[in-house]
Order: C-alpha cells, then sequence, then structure tokens
C-alpha cells in the first residue's frame, strides 16, 4: 500500500476501536502464541479452526496474528485470526489443496478457476467467532474490517481472503465483514464432515480496502 493508504487504513482501524469501546469491548489483546490461542479456544468454545491449530500450521507463530476482544471483566467477547501466506510461484488453489489435503486428506470433489489467479502475497482471515448476546450489537462487522486494514498495514498482501459455507455467504454475512467479492469454489473434500456442502472463497483488494477507509466504518457496519 501506498503512504495515504496506511495513513487511511490506520485512520480506520482507530475510528473501529471507538465504535467497539460503545459496544462494551473495553480491550483488544493481539499475539502470536498460537499455543495459548488453541487453548483459549478449547476452553470458551471447544473448538478451534485447523487453519490456526499448531498441529496442522507449524508457522504460525512467524505468519500469524490473533486477534481477542473482552470486557471490562476480563470476559471473552469475540475473536478472530489473521495468517500471512507468501504464494510466489504458486497459486491459491495449490495451496488450499495442500493445506485442506494435509488436514482433511482425500481430494477436491470440485474448484473454481477463479483461485488460480491469486498468487503471490495474500493474508487468511479466519476463526471469526462472537459471543452470541453481542451478536445483535453488529460487532462482527466492525471487529472484521478492522483486522482486514491490520492485514493490509501488517502484511502487504494482494488480497485479504477466507472461507465459508454458503449459508453464511448468502445470508449477507461475507458482505458485512467487509468482503467485496465471494465466489463457490469448492464443494468440499471426501474426508472432510459434511463433505457435500458448498464453500465460498471471500475476498477483498488493496483497491476495494482503499475505498472502505473512505467511508464511514459506523455507517459500513450499519449497512
Amino acid at each position: 500500500m501506498n503512504p495515504q493508504a496506511d495513513w487511511d487504513a490506520a485512520r480506520f482501524m482507530m475510528e473501529g476501536q471507538a465504535v467497539l469501546k460503545e459496544m462494551g469491548v473495553a480491550r483488544i489483546r493481539l499475539s502470536n502464541d498460537f499455543e495459548e490461542y488453541k487453548k483459549i479456544m478449547l476452553k470458551v468454545r471447544g473448538k478451534l479452526s485447523e487453519h490456526f491449530d499448531i498441529d496442522y500450521i507449524d508457522t504460525l507463530e512467524q505468519e500469524g496474528v490473533w486477534f481477542m476482544c473482552e470486557d471490562r471483566r476480563g470476559n471473552h467477547i469475540a475473536n478472530q485470526a489473521l495468517r500471512f501466506e507468501d504464494l510466489r510461484g504458486v497459486s491459491l488453489t495449490t495451496a488450499l489443496k495442500r493445506r485442506l489435503q494435509r488436514i482433511h486428506g482425500g481430494v477436491a470433489v470440485q474448484s473454481h478457476p477463479v483461485l488460480d489467479n491469486f498468487t503471490g502475497r495474500v493474508a487468511y482471515h479466519g476463526d471469526v467467532w462472537i459471543r452470541r448476546e453481542h451478536r445483535k450489537q453488529k460487532l462482527a462487522p466492525v471487529f472484521g474490517r478492522i483486522l482486514q486494514a491490520y492485514a493490509f498495514i501488517k502484511f502487504d498482501p494482494e488480497i485479504v481472503y477466507g472461507l465459508m459455507i454458503e449459508d453464511l455467504v448468502r445470508s449477507g454475512y461475507c458482505a458485512r465483514l467487509g468482503y467485496v467479492h465471494s465466489q463457490l469454489y469448492c464443494h468440499g473434500w471426501e474426508k472432510e464432515p459434511d463433505f457435500r456442502r458448498p464453500r465460498y472463497v471471500t475476498w477483498l483488494s488493496r483497491e476495494d480496502l482503499a475505498w472502505q477507509c473512505e467511508e464511514s466504518l459506523e455507517k459500513l457496519a450499519a449497512a
């Protein structure tokens, strides 16, 4: 990103932090200690996304960061995580096949060629969770957009992308999180649970973020 875009993204993050404070978020924790993250997730949610599990991805401390929102009592309200991926010389299609095969085994039933266009520097955004009583506050759209802005400043990727099931895409959740594009990319993996459920890849580019940063974060999140 250029200096002006970095500045706009930083302002966007500060605005978002103020909005989160109004929603009851007293503290945002950032860390690259994914051993701690796994313990927290298993305690709070009983599960952890394999894409941020040290049992599957052994470079998380160098390439990843997790975020957690806490209230004034220190209670866990929400979490999300990021991971940088250097895809020079390889497409996102190939990278996902390798990663998902390592996690689930089997082979892809179907994949979309749009993923072949994504190479170079990318960032993966996932493991989004909001405590039930805070979901009506639209905390996820604000928190998600802050994380995307942070990703572009820290990792300077071509895109930030996520993976999402069809129900969430059709409900508009990916758009509320700030993603501008979504595409059916895969009908699962032979050994993955519920492998017949369609999966989507969602993403936004530097240009998309630059456009968002010119708008009010509070206005975008309320849409």
